[in-house]
């Protein structure tokens, strides 16, 4: 009894030291954003070192990088939900003999590191003439993103009974019809699983935008804040924080936005094989 009670205890102050490695800086952001003369420190917010003003400075500076971020993350998002969706459809309908290959192939290249391919991707992003092209790292990253989601996307059409596109073929819908009216609807709750995670993993992507891009005023947030940080001399740790908070909130917005079909999505595919 004595053993499992000192386990118990263990087990809680384990939980707490990784939930304050968490909860501390998200505190930090919050309070020094808000903050006058912000530092390092977590300084509870008083009436008077409250103060919107570091808001107010790095609004005008982000404008154009946030507007870059969404078109770069938006665009991606949507071509990695399409070709991911096509691409799964017949893997999870058909049997051919090099399904599982590709298959396994595919969850292959989804582990390749990025900066492993960085070299020959700027290479041939020169000889395309597709340097600083924000479409083009849309592109390459809805590429890099498509592994994993087409194995989500296979999931959750494997997921929805074939029998019910069978009863439409024998009502005289075609296979189009059956797809866009039966497995579409159906599929929401995968699609908002797969995109939620393409557009996470490319909102949050440096290095990226910081090697295919040349233009300071095409690239995204990410890389933005980096620059911010490090253009200044001293930090301005109040305004860097308040970046930082705008940064974190849109992907924030899009998680509660489609909160309802991830809840569904992830009890519904995973990633099973």
């Amino acid at each position: 009894m004595r053993k499992a009670k000192g386990i118990k205890i263990l087990s809680f102050v384990i939980f707490i030291v990784v939930i304050a490695f968490f909860v501390l800086p998200d505190l930090w952001l919050v309070f020094a954003s808000i903050e006058k003369g912000a530092t390092l420190n977590i300084n509870l917010p008083t009436f008077e070192n409250i103060a919107l003003s570091n808001y107010v400075h790095v609004l005008p500076i982000l404008s154009m990088p946030l507007l870059n971020s969404l078109y770069i993350c938006g665009l991606g998002t949507i071509l990695t939900v399409i070709i991911a969706s096509i691409a799964a459809y017949p893997l999870s309908r058909y049997e051919f003999k090099l399904k599982w290959p590709i298959m396994y192939g595919m969850l292959f290249l989804s582990v390749l590191p990025i900066t492993a391919m960085m070299v020959p991707t700027y290479s041939m992003f020169v000889v395309m003439n597709l340097i600083n092209r924000r479409w083009a790292v849309s592109l390459f990253m809805s590429a890099t993103a498509l592994p994993v989601n087409i194995w989500i996307m296979k999931n959750f059409f494997d997921s929805i009974s074939i029998e019910l596109e069978e009863a439409a073929w024998v009502d005289g819908a075609t296979r189009f019809k059956s797809l866009f009216y039966i497995v579409v609807p159906l599929s929401i709750p995968g699609v908002t699983v797969a995109a939620l995670l393409a557009f996470v993993g490319q909102w949050g992507n440096f290095y990226v935008p910081f090697i295919l891009l040349s233009s300071n005023d095409k690239m995204p947030l990410s890389v933005s804040i980096y620059n911010f940080f490090t253009s200044r001399g001293l930090p301005l740790y109040g305004q860097l924080a308040a970046y930082s908070v705008i940064y974190t909130v849109v992907p924030v917005i899009v998680y509660f936005l489609t909160a309802k079909n991830l809840t569904a999505g992830l009890n519904v595919g995973g990633i099973k094989g």
